[in-house]
Order: structure tokens, then sequence, then C-alpha cells
């Protein structure tokens, strides 16, 4: 595991937010650059949480279009693809054929 360089925690938040700020830029992901830049993405999220408050440009995602398109509608159902299953009242799932098939696996000593 490699330390965050900076004695003093002003100069790890300055080290962290180029890191944040270029990972943001990166055009194949955050993923990808954490990869080649060898950073570890643990690393890189808590840093992003802990310093994003004082980075209110870093709220939006408009510079990672891929989080912001709409799924598709099928013609099958009409619902899109990874449609959520309908819920009835109090919350249950509605299935077909009733939920007869979506039984729970039981376990030794649990009830």
């Amino acid at each position: 595991m490699r330390k965050t360089p900076g004695k003093t925690p002003a100069a790890r938040e300055r080290y962290w937010t180029k890191i944040i700020v270029e990972a943001r830029k990166y055009p194949n992901g955050i993923t990808e650059y954490c990869r080649v830049m060898n950073v570890e993405k643990n690393n890189y999220y808590f840093w992003f949480k802990r310093l994003r408050p004082k980075h209110p440009e870093w709220h939006d995602l408009s510079n990672h279009p891929e989080t912001l398109t709409p799924q598709k509608k099928t013609e099958k159902n009409g619902k899109g693809e990874g449609a959520l299953p309908e819920t009835v009242g109090g919350g249950q799932i509605a299935h077909k054929d009733g939920g007869k098939n979506y039984s729970r696996r039981k376990r030794k000593g649990c009830r």
C-alpha cells in the first residue's frame, strides 16, 4: 500500500484534489484512470467523498453521460430493459405465478 504524499492534511488534500480532477477528465473513466495511474480505487472514492463538500463542481454528472442515459423501452413488454417488478399493496412484489416459484432458502438453525 502506498502512502499519500504530504506531511500535512492540507498537502494531502491538494494531492487528492489534483488526482480527482484528473480522473474526472480522463476520457476512459475513473476506473481506467485508477488502473493506469496505479491509484487504489477505494482510496479515490474515500477522498472523493471526503473532499466533495468543498468542491461544488464535483456534484454534477455532466461529464459522465453514460450515467444519464435513459433506458430504452422494448417492444416486448414496453417497460424497458431491466424494469423492476411491479409492487402490490404493502410493497410486496407481484409475480406472474403468484410467487410460487420464488421460495426462500431455509438455513440450518434459522426460522
